[in-house]
């Protein structure tokens, strides 16, 4: 299903990656679990994995995931202009963490998408 009105987020993020997708925002419940919300900006040809690295305070990655959207269950090549996906991020290990690490790329390649200020991901703290 889809939905074109914006869930609610606990941070507003507001990073276009590309023409593809927006980081609208971001919440993290009790437990650590991390939910990303993107805004489609249009239909990718290329199917897009969304990576998410856990940072200590020294920027190392205590743990990570890539993997498309909804876990495979959105790519981006399904996506429409405008609408909202909520992508729930489950990572092991992420008692004490201070912040995140968010972007999108091509699997094939390994080429990152650019966000409007050139870099190739967001820092997301809490």
């Amino acid at each position: 299903s889809r939905t074109f009105d914006p869930p609610p987020v606990e941070h507003v993020v507001g990073a276009r990656f590309g023409s593809v997708a927006e980081l609208v925002g971001w919440s993290r419940d009790e437990d650590g679990a991390l939910t990303l919300v993107w805004k489609a900006l249009g239909t990718s040809d290329v199917s897009d994995s969304v990576f998410v690295h856990a940072l200590d305070a020294a920027g190392t990655i205590l743990s990570q995931r890539d993997s498309e959207p909804q876990a495979g269950a959105r790519p981006t090549t399904s996506w429409i202009a405008g609408e909202y996906l909520t992508d729930p991020i489950a990572l092991e290990g992420v008692a004490g963490i201070l912040r995140y690490r968010v972007g999108l790329y091509d699997p094939a390649t390994g080429q990152r998408l650019r966000t409007g200020d050139g870099s190739d991901f967001v820092i997301l703290t809490p």
